[in-house]
């Protein structure tokens, strides 16, 4: 006996198959009409369900909706249908199972407009953009098709007249794929977001560290207690490590500081700043009765080596501003050199500005031997340095910056109190200046009162 297995529903004059309710009928011979049953095909059903949460008020909708459903099978998951009568009781199911994939709504229950309402409230409240939501009402005149598609994030709506079982079943399944696509995309979402988050902490973790190094080669707190009993530093990095930088050494009975600014900020930068912090140690520690202004000319001419700078296109214009000083506390004279940096003097409530040299430590278009200046300071005088991280900051009521004038007159006002209250007054103005904008650059500021 000829036997043709099946190819679609194709028709010969020979053997044919059919599908006739859940018999498949494998061969039929038609000379002697022998009907041979062949067993249908074993399909393993997955422990694994597509989660339908029908909220309707109705309870034959229910029950009518789950004998639709009962031989459904995709992709060897069966339905399981979870039932709520009330909007609230809908929001309680969904947040006790996230892993809904389809809400079969309807619009009017325990108000007019509670399924509207409740799609608000998967969307905005719960943030869950990944159910697929199919209203279905019996009184469309209530909430009409077009302003409700308009106004909601639905995937569909129907009258329940329209919903018969097999548009249910398409209606159905096209919303499972399309949760399937959209649950993929989302879990691959989350993965990636994890990689990031775990790559992103090494990362954090060894700038921190970075941070942990760059601090440890700054002075510590007793040294400069020692050197300038009166004294604060406001040191804030934009990223965590710093592109500035304060430096101090006391060598006999000279004191040598520094308050510099390197190009950049974060990580470039601070690899600029202990790149000029060790330059500056072997200068000072080579030559103990160098000038102030020789140690930018020396330290500008590492910088240049370094960085191999000959002034050609494309050369980098790293480098930094710089306020050297050497004070000599016996006499209390001071020298000071300045790389496009200078600091301010407050003495008897007068202030007066020093200002470096117009030209930054590397390559530059100017390459003048930097210059000295010299000066006896009084008991009660006020020095500040600082970078231009706290007068560039964007802020205040219109995004603008701080400025040098504005800072000025703050350091002229703060300048009869104690130090510490000093440091205080600042910050608070900073944060408050900046508000909710991001840090412009790095800062720095150091106060020193002369009292002995």
């Amino acid at each position: 006996m000829e036997r043709n297995r099946k190819r679609g529903n194709v028709y010969s004059n020979g053997s044919i198959e059919y599908i006739i309710g859940k018999l498949k009928i494998e061969n039929w011979n038609m000379e002697n009409e022998e009907i041979i049953f062949a067993p249908e095909p074993a399909c393993t059903v997955s422990k694994e369900t597509w989660k339908i949460l029908i909220v309707d008020d109705d309870t034959d909708v229910h029950t009518i909706t789950k004998i639709a459903l009962e031989d459904f099978i995709y992709k060897n998951r069966k339905i399981k249908c979870i039932s709520a009568y009330t909007a609230h009781e809908a929001e309680k199911k969904l947040v006790a199972e996230p892993d809904i994939a389809v809400v079969l709504l309807d619009v009017v229950m325990e108000t007019v407009h509670a399924g509207l309402d409740l799609v608000k409230i998967i969307r905005e409240k719960h943030r869950n953009s990944i159910v697929r939501i199919i209203l279905r009402t019996g009184q469309p005149g209530e909430a009409p098709e077009k302003d409700v598609i308009k106004a909601y994030e639905i995937d569909d709506y129907k009258a329940k007249l329209e919903l018969t079982n097999v548009r249910l079943f398409t209606v159905i399944l096209a919303s499972v794929r399309a949760y399937e696509t959209l649950k993929k995309l989302d879990d691959y979402g989350k993965r990636l977001e994890q990689k990031v988050a775990e790559r992103t902490k090494e990362i954090t973790d060894s700038i921190h560290y970075a941070s942990y190094l760059q601090k440890a080669i700054f002075p510590p707190a007793e040294l400069l207690t020692e050197i300038f009993p009166q004294h604060f530093i406001i040191f804030r990095p934009r990223n965590i490590v710093s592109g500035d930088f304060y430096w101090f050494l006391k060598q006999d009975n000279k004191i040598f500081f520094a308050v510099a600014d390197c190009t950049g900020h974060g990580v470039p930068g601070a690899i600029m700043s202990m790149l000029g912090i060790a330059f500056i140690n072997e200068i000072v520690m080579n030559n103990r009765y160098i000038p102030a202004h020789e140690i930018l000319n020396e330290l500008r001419k590492n910088v240049i080596k370094s960085l191999h700078q000959k002034g050609h296109a494309g050369d980098t214009r790293d480098g930094m501003d710089i306020a050297m000083c050497i004070y000599e506390n016996e006499y209390k004279k001071l020298q000071f050199a300045g790389a496009n940096n200078g600091f301010i003097l407050i003495r008897e409530n007068e202030l007066i500005q020093k200002k470096g040299n117009k030209m930054p430590v590397g390559f530059y278009e100017l390459m003048n031997p930097f210059q000295c200046d010299e000066l006896v300071l009084k008991y009660g005088d006020s020095l500040y340095f600082y970078t231009d991280g706290i007068t560039d900051q964007l802020g205040g009521n219109h995004g603008k910056k701080f400025m040098s004038k504005r800072f000025k007159e703050l350091l002229l006002a703060v300048s009869v109190k104690p130090l510490q209250e000093q440091k205080i007054i600042l910050e608070q103005t900073y944060e408050n200046w900046k508000g909710n904008n991001e840090q412009t650059d790095d800062v720095t500021v150091l106060g020193i009162k002369i009292v002995s």
